[in-house]
C-alpha cells in the first residue's frame, strides 16, 4: 500500500454516506480512482441518479457472509489504483475490522459528535490515519463549512439528499484536495503512464480529450455525440486485427467500441481491468436452447450460474429485455465465464440489457448476441442505445422498452429476488 491511499468511508446508517461517497468519487480523477463497495447493501454510483423510485426497484441487499468478506478483502488488496475509496457498512463490527486491515486511512461521516468519536476510536484501533471528521446535516440548507484543516479536516456538510450533485461543496472540495495531494506523493504520475505504449491500445482518455469530453482530468461521455465517437473510433479500427480498450468507463461505451470492432472484422478484443491492472480477452459466452426454471406472467427465469447469476427475460412483440441478477453475497470471477451458458433468443428483436454487471461480463454478454439494435440500462436515466444499423440512433436514451412496462417488470423481478435472498440491515 506504500504507493496507494486506501480510504475507508465510515459512519452510522442514514448519515448520507451513499450521496457523499458518490460525489467524492466523481470529483476525484477517474483514471486514478477506484471504489469498493464493502457492504452488500445494493448501492452504487447510480444510486445518486434522479429517478429514485426506479433505483429502489433495482437495489438488491445481500448478507455479510464470510465468503463476501473474503472477496472484499481480496479486491481491496489487489486493487491497483492509487486512490481507493472503500464504502463500509454502518456497524463497528468484526467484519469491518477485517476490511480495515487492508486500508490505511479513514473519513468519518456521521450525525453527531458522539457518533463521530466512537468511529474515530474504532478507526484508530485499526491503525487508520484519520483524514476527516465530518458532521452530516441531512436535509438542512445551511452552508457547509470547515472548522479545522490540520492535523486532519473537521467540517460540517449539509443537504446530503439522493439525486443531488455536490460538486461545489466546500467540504467535499477540501477533502478531494487532501486525498489527491496524498496520492500525488504516493506515485500518482507514474501510474498514469502505464500501458499506453503497448501496440493496438485504444486509449479512450485520448479520445475524450480530442473530442473535448475531458474536463478536470475526468471523462464525461456525451450520449448525444455518440455518432461523432463512432466515426472517430471507426477510423482507429481500420486495418487492425486486435484492439485493447483502455479506460472506456461506461457500459454503453464498451458496447459501442466492441460493436464497431466487430463490424471491422476484429475478433481479438481485450478490455483493461483496473482492479488487476491487466487486459482480459473479451469472449462470447456459450448459447444453447434451454428451458427456463419458471415462467411467471410472461417472465422467464434462468439460472446462468447456480448460486451466482440469475437471468429474467420478458419478450413482447419486437422487444426483449434481459435482467441479470448477481447474488450480492458473492463476487464473480472472470473464470466464471467458462461455467456460463446463455439461452438462445430471437435476434431479430431489439435487445435491452439490464443488471449491475461488471464491464467485462456485460461486454461478453452483448457480444454473444447478434441483435442489430442493442441498448443498456442505467437506472435513473434509461436505456442507452450503443449498437444500431443506423448511426444516428446511437446514444439515444429511451425510458423503457417498446411494448414492455419497465416498472412492472422490475417489481416482479425484485419480488422474486427478495423472496429467494432476503436482506441484511448492514
Amino acid at each position: 500500500m506504500k504507493n496507494q491511499i486506501k480510504v475507508v468511508i465510515c459512519g452510522s446508517p442514514h448519515s448520507g454516506k451513499t450521496v457523499f461517497v458518490t460525489n467524492l468519487y466523481k470529483m476525484l480523477p477517474q483514471k486514478y480512482t477506484a471504489i469498493v463497495r464493502a457492504c452488500p447493501d445494493g448501492e452504487g454510483v447510480f444510486s445518486n441518479n434522479q429517478e429514485q423510485e426506479q433505483i429502489l426497484l433495482t437495489k438488491r441487499k445481500g448478507k455479510m457472509s464470510e465468503e463476501y468478506i473474503k472477496c472484499v478483502k481480496e479486491r481491496i488488496e489487489n486493487e491497483t489504483a492509487p486512490i481507493v475509496l472503500i464504502d463500509v457498512g454502518g456497524l463497528r463490527s468484526r467484519e469491518n475490522e477485517e476490511i480495515m486491515e487492508k486500508c490505511n486511512a479513514a473519513v468519518i461521516l456521521d450525525k453527531s459528535e458522539e457518533d463521530i468519536e466512537h468511529w474515530k476510536r474504532f478507526c484508530m484501533k485499526n491503525n487508520l490515519d484519520i483524514l476527516a471528521e465530518i458532521k452530516s446535516k441531512r436535509g438542512q440548507e445551511e452552508k457547509s463549512y470547515i472548522s479545522q484543516f490540520n492535523p486532519h479536516i473537521k467540517a460540517n456538510i449539509s443537504n446530503l439528499e439522493r439525486g443531488q450533485d455536490k460538486f461545489e461543496d466546500i467540504t467535499l472540495l477540501t477533502l478531494r484536495k487532501r486525498i489527491f495531494d496524498i496520492a500525488l506523493q504516493k506515485g500518482l504520475e507514474r501510474k498514469g503512464q502505464e500501458l499506453l505504449t503497448e501496440n493496438d491500445v485504444l486509449d479512450m482518455r485520448k479520445v475524450a480529450k480530442d473530442l473535448k469530453m475531458l474536463r478536470d482530468d475526468n471523462i464525461y461521455w456525451e450520449e448525444s455525440r455518440a455518432n461523432e465517437i463512432y466515426s472517430y473510433l471507426n477510423g482507429f479500427m481500420k486495418g487492425r486485427e486486435n484492439i485493447k480498450i483502455f479506460e472506456a468507463r461506461a457500459n454503453w461505451m464498451v458496447g459501442l467500441i466492441t460493436d464497431i470492432a466487430q463490424k471491422n472484422g476484429i475478433e481479438n478484443i481485450e478490455l483493461y481491468d483496473a482492479t488487476s491492472n491487466k487486459y482480459f480477452l473479451n469472449r462470447r459466452i456459450k448459447k444453447e436452447m434451454k428451458k427456463p426454471i419458471s415462467n411467471t406472467n410472461g417472465i422467464e427465469k434462468y439460472d446462468i450460474i447456480k448460486g451466482k447469476v440469475r437471468l429474467y427475460i420478458k419478450q413482447k412483440r419486437d422487444s426483449i429485455i434481459m435482467q441479470f441478477e448477481l447474488n450480492p453475497k458473492t463476487y464473480l470471477n472472470k473464470e466464471d465465464i467458462e461455467k456460463m451458458t446463455l439461452p438462445d433468443i430471437d435476434e431479430n428483436n431489439e435487445l435491452y440489457i439490464s443488471g449491475r454487471l461488471p464491464l467485462w461480463l456485460f461486454d461478453s454478454i452483448s457480444r454473444t448476441y447478434n441483435n442489430k439494435e442493442k441498448k443498456v440500462f442505467q437506472p435513473g436515466k434509461g436505456f442507452i442505445q450503443y449498437a444500431s444499423s443506423d448511426i444516428n440512433k446511437l446514444g439515444k436514451i429511451q425510458k423503457e422498452p417498446e411494448n414492455i412496462n419497465l416498472n412492472e417488470f422490475l417489481i416482479s423481478v425484485k419480488q422474486d429476488i427478495d423472496l429467494a435472498q432476503g436482506g441484511d440491515s448492514r
